[in-house]
């Protein structure tokens, strides 16, 4: 079977976290269809391994990673940087006959603009995160307007804020990040992993890297309310931390715990890749960002598993839980999160209804077959115009 077209993702990362599990995922079923090519930084990270392991052709470009800074040295660094990858990124580009390029983030855009431009190439930039800073976003929402054809939001929220700032509000699609439900809870199930940490009481779950903006702290506060502080409860955080400010922020929740009183009902496991069997025989997964998180995956992992979710309702998280429906949702306060959870704790028995529900509508709204589809309809308009735009030379 021919080929559609050749297409390039660019991902700064070769870790594997929600957003990469979700574009690996993605580029699986498009390879049917078309001719995937990936550029990483390293092939030091799993996401590397899992490309070779699905024989997924990958480049390694050293991109470096970008972030704010006022000294002008860096800055100058990065300036030089970016360029010399944008150079050898438009070299790809050319041998490849790459048709579009779909950059995993929006600063992974920053690599491709002359690729994008010199050549002409459609550009695809996901925006799987809500920013900060107005400013922040100001720079982003000009960048995809000169740069993208096209900008893929993974939630509503997530596009309210792009097209705020956007002059091409046309440019915005709204496809939902999802999850290969029927693989995912098809892995392997390891009984050890109950043998040795699910011996007993009632096991919260916690997933993701180590972050303030994770809400860590929130649980473990929760956690150490008196309402709750007698309960046979055990708290597991699987993450690992990507920086020295979160190394910081790990050792302050390890004190925190200590400080409650409730170290002994914590577990800090680091990066896992047997996710699947913890979540499996988890009571309950707490997803608790203080600030807004545009589409966490690893709630639609605890979904797809009929698993309980409480969840902060920031971010793009009201669009997959209907609170009482298929989850709960609460402000990000501890407080609020404690009588959940110990609501939770005293009625999960009554609470069936919920968890068939969390099955149910993770099935039929974010299944990863919609957003195959979304995507090759936009996939096949870009490749159109692209023929047109040769036609008319």
């Amino acid at each position: 079977m021919n080929k559609l077209a050749n297409i390039l993702f660019v991902s700064r990362t070769s870790k594997l976290t929600g957003a990469e599990n979700t574009v690996l995922a993605l580029a699986k079923k498009l390879d049917k269809k078309y001719c995937p090519l990936f550029v990483l930084p390293d092939d030091k990270g799993l996401f590397f391994k899992k490309l070779k392991q699905y024989g997924l052709k990958t480049v390694i470009i050293n991109m470096s990673f970008i972030r704010v800074t006022k000294n002008p040295f860096l800055m100058v660094w990065f300036g030089i940087n970016i360029f010399k990858n944008n150079v050898k990124l438009a070299r790809l580009c050319k041998k490849e006959k790459i048709s579009i390029i779909i950059c995993n983030s929006f600063q992974d855009s920053f690599y491709v603009v002359l690729a994008s431009k010199i050549f002409k190439i459609s550009t695809i930039i996901y925006i799987k995160n809500i920013l900060d800073r107005k400013w922040k976003k100001m720079i982003r929402a000009k960048i995809g307007d000169c740069l993208a054809q096209k900008i893929i939001a993974v939630s509503k929220r997530a596009a309210d804020e792009f097209t705020f700032f956007s002059k091409h509000k046309q440019k915005v699609s709204v496809i939902y990040d999802a999850l290969d439900v029927d693989n995912f809870i098809s892995a392997p199930i390891d009984n050890a992993i109950r043998d040795k940490y699910y011996t007993h009481g009632f096991n919260i779950l916690n997933i993701g890297n180590l972050s303030q903006l994770k809400g860590q702290h929130l649980l473990l506060q929760s956690i150490g309310n008196p309402k709750l502080s007698g309960l046979d409860i055990k708290v597991f955080f699987l993450g690992d931390v990507y920086s020295s400010q979160e190394q910081s922020y790990r050792r302050y929740l390890i004190r925190l715990a200590k400080d409650l009183g409730i170290a002994e009902k914590v577990y800090f496991l680091g990066f896992r890749e047997d996710v699947n069997s913890f979540l499996y025989y988890a009571d309950l997964l707490v997803h608790c960002p203080t600030i807004e998180d545009a589409f966490p995956r690893v709630i639609l992992e605890a979904l797809s598993y009929g698993k309980i979710v409480i969840a902060t309702g920031v971010g793009g998280i009201p669009e997959m839980i209907e609170d009482g429906i298929n989850g709960f949702l609460v402000p990000p306060d501890a407080s609020f999160l404690g009588d959940k959870i110990n609501y939770v704790y005293n009625n999960l028995n009554s609470l069936q209804p919920i968890k068939e529900n969390a099955y149910r509508i993770v099935k039929e709204k974010f299944d990863i077959g919609s957003q195959i589809k979304e995507t090759e309809d936009i996939l096949e308009i870009l490749i159109a115009n692209e023929k047109s735009r040769h036609s008319k030379h």
